[in-house]
């Protein structure tokens, strides 16, 4: 129980932190900045990922009607929409393959998540949004199962042929990551419009409950809008 609460406290304050500094580098530059000249995901490439995904609880839909009403027509904002709503557990591999493509070493892939994950359900309580630049995230606090899980996941993973592909995942971010969360809002510029800013700023101390679903294997987009399922 120690080790969980030690990891319950540096999840806590990796949030913190990451609003923390989002706040300052607002505070540097005033507007949105300049455009972004590539989108954050390829949209017609799709990754291997794990998570789950689940129908908004009132609270979530509340917030997410509210996000959209703030962007209006914005065509730079992109908001998660409500059908693919999913919390991320761990993403196996970057935006790379078709839907046609042919992935190699697949079932050992599907072998090793059935075995850490299967017929497991990811709790994440404490929802709450975090601020990137140019981001709002839904975070929220792993029950000690989900913890356990996706631990497991990475270090299965990582010994394995897929290990590289994890890797590039993430680069230089720790494996597994320290954020739970599901990506709200993308913003195709350096930072968040001044509109945006204000609706995190009047939000950023409210909770949206929690949420739980079981933990699935799936090919998808990044808004895992156009998903299939493999584990």
């Amino acid at each position: 129980m120690k080790r969980c609460m030690q990891t319950y406290e540096a999840i806590k304050q990796g949030y913190r932190v990451a609003s923390r500094q989002t706040l300052l580098r607002w505070r540097e530059h005033d507007g949105a900045g300049q455009p972004l000249t590539t989108p954050f995901y390829p949209p017609d490439r799709l990754s291997i990922t794990t998570g789950i995904k689940a129908a908004p609880t009132a609270a979530i839909r509340q917030l997410l009607t509210e996000l959209r009403l703030q962007v209006g027509n914005d065509p730079l904002a992109d908001v998660m929409a409500e059908q693919g709503l999913h919390f991320t557990l761990l993403a196996l591999t970057p935006a790379q393959f078709g839907d046609n493509d042919v992935i190699g070493h697949l079932p050992a892939l599907q072998a090793v998540f059935r075995a850490c994950c299967g017929d497991r359900f990811m709790r994440l309580d404490g929802l709450h949004l975090v601020a990137l630049p140019n981001q709002l995230l839904l975070a929220g606090y792993p029950d000690e199962a989900s913890l356990a899980a996706r631990g497991q996941l990475a270090q299965q993973i990582l010994t394995s042929p897929w290990g590289e592909a994890l890797r590039e995942r993430y680069k230089n971010d720790p494996l597994p990551p320290l954020f739970w969360h599901s990506t709200l809002l993308r913003y195709q510029a350096e930072y968040l419009p001044e509109q945006l800013r204000r609706f995190y700023l009047s939000h950023q101390h409210q909770t949206y409950g929690g949420i739980a679903a079981p933990m699935v294997m799936m090919l998808a987009d990044y808004h895992w809008q156009k998903a299939k399922l493999l584990a």
